[in-house]
């Protein structure tokens, strides 16, 4: 048994909801974990399936008398913010590392932060860290490599609202405690945490692998019928609303921290993000809409691709073109092109 007695206490929190088909290897991730002492938080958001039952059970088989786990699961399913502010009122670590119910902890995740935590005399307040894709069967995609953040400082982020993925997030009980609880409309909480961090202890990214990212296996978007077209608009109205919702949380911090030096930059991107929204959403006209775009500087390309989602003229012509260029009324004129 590895002495415990100079080393901080670290919760990792597991948030989980109706992932039944993951949790098993997502739990095994987080119980074997290679840093001791260690606080395991194992939170189901109300599932209708056995996600917490195969939680209990794990639990339940864990012999570590330096690893505590805690179960954990809502009356009611309370969506990402207010999961994750009633799973702080339960952790006592001094850094809270976090995982969702879909994706693999490496056991040398904790580990590997607390390492680079104490290297900068635990004045950074929030890291993240490469991380490998993979399917839902577990294997692994043939992806690029997630570039490497440029820039994780206050004035970067307040600029473009940008952050890192969640799923490879940590971040300090003294941090939370400072800005948080989040507010209860954040849906992605991973624009506002690392802004937060950035205007008190900073960022650090870990250049190594630390997690593997499940893909493809979001519930965000309801997958009724109604068309790639109507899928794509609901998708790019629920990302826009998200960057609303985090824009109004990042303001809320800048003043917090006393950092009116950031809020212009801030104001102009909610404004950006406002109309763009109210184009999309249909709450102003098509022509309206377009000049409300150009005038508070969305950009050109974005404002067509707004206009070519709203009329669903982009997904008609990407799923229409290759059957229209192939039509064999053409034949004679790639045959004549082929021979210029």
């Amino acid at each position: 048994m590895s002495d415990t007695s100079d080393k901080p206490l670290v919760t990792f929190a597991l948030f989980a909801y109706n992932q039944e088909r993951f949790i098993r290897d997502a739990v095994a991730g987080a119980i074997a974990q290679d840093y001791e002492p260690l606080e395991i938080i194992l939170s189901d958001d109300c599932s209708s399936d056995q996600t917490f039952k195969i939680m209990t059970d794990m639990a339940a088989a864990n012999t570590r008398a330096n690893v505590r786990i805690i179960l954990n699961k809502n009356d009611r399913n309370l969506g990402l913010a207010r999961h994750v502010n009633a799973v702080m009122k339960l952790a006592d670590g001094e850094m809270i590392v976090v995982a969702a119910g879909d994706d693999i902890s490496f056991p040398h995740r904790v580990s590997t932060i607390v390492r680079a935590w104490m290297l900068g005399s635990k004045k950074t307040d929030c890291f993240c860290s490469r991380y490998l894709t993979i399917d839902e069967n577990g294997e692994p995609m043939e992806t690029p490599s997630p570039p490497r953040p440029t820039d994780l400082t206050a004035e970067a982020l307040a600029k473009t609202g940008l952050g890192f993925l969640g799923a490879t997030a940590a971040w300090t009980k003294a941090l939370w405690l400072d800005f948080g609880p989040l507010d209860d409309d954040i849906i992605i909480e991973d624009q506002v945490i690392p802004f937060w961090a950035a205007l008190r202890g900073g960022v650090e990214f870990i250049d190594m692998p630390l997690v593997s990212y499940r893909k493809g296996v979001s519930t965000w978007i309801d997958s009724r019928d109604g068309g790639a077209a109507k899928k794509l608009r609901e998708t790019t109205l629920f990302l826009e609303n998200c960057s609303l919702i985090n824009a109004r949380a990042q303001l809320a911090a800048a003043k917090h921290a006393n950092r009116p030096d950031l809020t212009t930059d801030i104001v102009r991107r909610l404004d950006r993000r406002r109309v763009k929204y109210m184009a999309l959403s249909g709450q102003t006209g098509t022509i309206q809409g377009i000049f409300n775009m150009v005038w508070h500087g969305v950009g050109l390309r974005e404002t067509f691709s707004v206009t070519m989602i709203k009329f669903d003229l982009g997904v008609r012509l990407l799923l229409c073109s290759k059957a229209i260029l192939q039509r064999p009324a053409l034949a004679p004129v790639w045959g004549w092109l082929g021979s210029r």
